[in-house]
């Protein structure tokens, strides 16, 4: 299926979380020992900490980790991808920001509500929280 639109963010998050959220939404407290946190407007995502790598002599590059997020019509099949965080999160506006504290990216999302599916490679350790490949993919509620 091809997406409505696909977001890709890279970059080192300082804070080893990648936020989730509708603008208004209330962000839930971090579970270190959880792959996901959520709440109804807002999910928090463990993600590899920027400094979690090696250093030799203080001389390192930042951890880098990439956020792909897929606006879709109906439900895809994750193929060998492993869900963290399969569940609804209210979005009133019709976006969600993706982000940290330093920075942030508006996506355009389904209005109402949003089935969020956040998934990892599927050779990732299962418990491993340390993300360095998150996919993010957004579809609509339907009434059933």
């Amino acid at each position: 299926m091809q997406p409505l639109s696909t977001t890709t963010i890279t970059r080192s998050f300082q804070w080893g979380i990648v936020i989730v959220s509708d603008p208004e939404g209330e962000i839930p407290d971090v579970d270190p020992d959880a792959a996901t946190t959520a709440a109804s407007g807002a999910l928090v995502a463990l993600v590899r900490h920027e400094a979690d790598v090696p250093s030799f002599d203080d001389d390192f590059e930042l951890a880098m980790v990439e956020i792909t997020v897929r606006l879709l019509a109906e439900e895809a099949d994750l193929g060998d991808r492993r869900a963290l965080f399969d569940g609804a999160l209210d979005t009133p506006a019709g976006t969600l920001s993706v982000g940290d504290a330093n920075d942030e990216v508006l996506v355009s999302t389904h209005h109402g509500r949003t089935r969020v599916v956040v998934s990892v490679p599927g050779d990732w350790p299962v418990d491993d929280h340390h993300h360095e490949s998150l996919q993010i993919d957004l579809v609509p509620v339907t009434a059933s």
